[in-house]
């Protein structure tokens, strides 16, 4: 009962087009491949670069560990730490037959985990996936209305939790201080109790501050990897770690699921899919590039931050993952300056804010 009803709720029977509702099967299919595969195009990159921005790096030992050969201790690990009942990808299997049947396979498992780290690249066809379709709200009657979701297969899984576990050792000496989540010796609600101090103090003192909630439109979806790559780069990752997770990437072949038939392969130029292990600690190396530049600006005083407590600490913006909020004082040029600096962002990652949902208030007279 419970799987009918899934597959009833999260169905795309008909869809727009040319201003009609169409319910043919084939027509439907075409429509969502050609529509995500549209979504996941490159897009012609503009020369906006951040060479002027300080960031954190990894060290030489730090580079070492993330490129050392993988051990079976690794891959245990990552299969073990998967759900066995996980929905499989195009390859069939699901974790709970590679765990029951372990002793087996693990020679092949192993080899296979060492040929990509030794040549850094995978064969065609062992990087595909499928991507199902879950609704974001009820009734859902727009393709974008659904969240695509990636079905990846179990031995891109396994390198992929590998080199996650490893990226997530150095994680937080990289990434901003203002960013909270999921990361090691930082608190998920950081961000929401400094938010919260932060405006009560500011009606206390009965000062004035604007605050600015972003909301980024299809966030995952429109990471550009050039700028992923660049990222890498200006955070001191070696060649090798950067090749690894270019091939991660670039390699992908991807079938949209429709009522769970697949469409015909295509092979995207952009995203980071929701699914893949990697992909939020790829999304929060992206979103540094954007803590860079607010300290930069902070820098130069072109935006004028929020000073609170007996130490005067300055708070000007707060990040959760993809959620981002600004706070500055009230007055113009910190604004339109904030503003100048999201659309930078636009050109140089690919992250749009969608001001539908984004949300913007102040505090005081």
């Amino acid at each position: 009962m419970v799987v009918k009803w899934r597959r009833a709720r999260n169905g795309l029977n008909r869809v727009f087009v040319d201003g009609l509702w169409c319910d043919n099967k084939e027509v439907v299919k075409d429509k969502v491949r050609n529509f995500f595969e549209s979504r996941f195009d490159g897009v012609d990159g503009v020369p906006v670069r951040l060479d002027n921005v300080d960031f954190s790096s990894v060290s030489g030992e730090e580079n070492r560990m993330l490129v050392e050969d993988i051990s079976e201790e690794e891959v245990k690990f990552a299969v073990w730490s998967c759900e066995s009942s996980k929905s499989p990808g195009p390859d069939g299997f699901n974790f709970g037959f590679l765990k029951f049947c372990w002793e087996i396979l693990k020679e092949d498992v192993l080899k296979a985990v060492n040929e990509f780290a030794g040549r850094g690249s995978w064969p065609r066809g062992s990087n595909a996936s499928f991507i199902c379709l879950v609704p974001k709200i009820d009734n859902s009657q727009q393709l974008s209305d659904f969240r695509p979701i990636s079905l990846v297969g179990c031995l891109y899984k396994i390198v992929s939790k590998v080199l996650s576990l490893r990226l997530k050792k150095v994680m937080s000496k990289l990434i901003d201080s203002r960013q909270s989540a999921f990361l090691e010796g930082r608190g998920l609600l950081d961000s929401v109790l400094v938010e919260n101090e932060v405006l009560d103090e500011v009606k206390r003192r009965k000062k004035s501050c604007v605050y600015f909630k972003v909301d980024y439109d299809k966030a995952y979806d429109s990471v550009s990897w050039e700028f992923l790559f660049y990222m890498l780069g200006r955070l001191g990752f070696c060649e090798k770690w950067i090749r690894w997770i270019k091939s991660c990437l670039e390699s992908s072949l991807v079938s949209m699921l429709v009522n769970g038939s697949p469409t015909s392969e295509f092979c995207p130029k952009r995203d980071l899919c929701q699914g893949d292990p990697l992909a939020p600690f790829l999304f929060r190396i992206v979103a540094e590039g954007l803590a860079g530049v607010v300290r930069k600006v902070v820098e130069k005083n072109m935006v004028e931050s929020l000073e609170v407590g007996v130490q005067k600490v300055k708070v000007n913006m707060l990040q959760y993952v993809d959620d981002t909020l600004f706070l500055c004082e009230a007055n113009f040029k910190s604004v339109c300056n904030l503003k100048v600096i999201l659309h930078c962002l636009e050109l140089a990652s690919g992250l749009k804010v969608n001001f539908s949902n984004s949300r913007i208030g102040g505090v005081g007279g």
